[in-house]
Formats: C-alpha cells, sequence, structure tokens
C-alpha cells in the first residue's frame, strides 16, 4: 500500500466517523423533540381536561388554531391507545 492509498483509507474512516456521529447526534435529537412534544400535548391535555381553559382559549393562548389542538390531542389519545394516526 502507498502513502497515498494510506492517507486516503484514513480519509474514508474519518468521513465514516463522522456520518456515524451526525446520524448518533440526529437520532438523539429526533428522540429528545419527541419527548418534548409528547410532555407539551400531555399538559395541554392536562389544562383541558381540568376545565382550565376551554380549546378556544388554549388556541389563543399558544397562537395556534383550534384544528391544531384537536389533532394533536386526537394523537395524542391514539398513542395512548396504540392507534396509529391514519391521517
Amino acid at each position: 500500500m502507498t502513502d497515498t492509498d494510506d492517507a486516503a483509507e484514513r480519509q474514508r474512516a474519518a468521513a465514516d466517523e463522522l456520518l456515524k456521529a451526525r446520524r448518533v447526534r440526529d437520532e438523539k435529537i429526533r428522540q429528545a423533540t419527541e419527548q418534548a412534544n409528547d410532555a407539551f400535548w400531555r399538559t395541554v391535555h392536562h389544562v383541558l381536561n381540568t376545565k382550565a381553559l376551554n380549546q378556544k382559549q388554549v388556541a389563543e393562548t399558544l397562537d395556534y388554531s383550534r384544528e391544531t389542538i384537536r389533532l394533536n390531542m386526537n394523537a395524542l389519545r391514539d398513542s395512548d391507545t396504540g392507534q396509529d394516526d391514519q391521517t
């Protein structure tokens, strides 16, 4: 093997290492985002269930549409019952 071959192999290995690290980072970000979103929508669900605010008030407070609130409450309910959202 020549020095050029060794250098090319080191570069490929370094590139592979970077790509693997990026995949690991991206997966951790995806998981953390999913957990944060779940916690957020569970809080919205709690507020609605305690009737502290109604859906319109929640939507106005968060500057979301009522449809967004409804869809996410349905998705949360479906995830709790093990159903997949088919929308």
